[in-house]
């Protein structure tokens, strides 16, 4: 793995390109959002998990997934041959912080409390 960065405070926390990267299930409590892009057309394994929703993705070459790293439990299955490459960005905590704040679901029954 090589990374740029990993400020966890700024709006772009960090960029990570992967190389046959192994990671095992994990959360990244101190991010927000990521995105992952999966470079590579000749590989086999390296699938992509999300263990609360017990699914797993066979990504390929030019998909990409985004999710809460912070909420989500995820890793990715050992590549078994070839080269999985893979571009993650990463957000700060304070953007998903900011999702919940301003721009989540309002539930009707707190309008009085919200002022609208």
């Amino acid at each position: 793995s090589w990374t740029i960065g990993q400020d966890k405070d700024s709006l772009l926390a960090g960029v990570v390109f992967n190389l046959n990267a192994e990671l095992g299930l994990h959360v990244d409590p101190d991010f927000g959002p990521c995105h992952i892009t999966i470079l590579g057309e000749d590989f086999k394994g390296g699938e992509f998990a999300l263990k609360q929703y017990q699914m797993f993705f066979r990504l390929v070459h030019g998909d990409s997934i985004s999710f809460m790293s912070s909420r989500l439990i995820h890793g990715n299955f050992p590549v078994t041959s070839g080269a999985r490459k893979s571009i993650v960005t990463m957000a700060g905590r304070e953007l998903a912080d900011w999702g919940d704040r301003f721009n989540a679901y309002v539930d009707s029954s707190r309008h009085s409390e919200l002022h609208i």
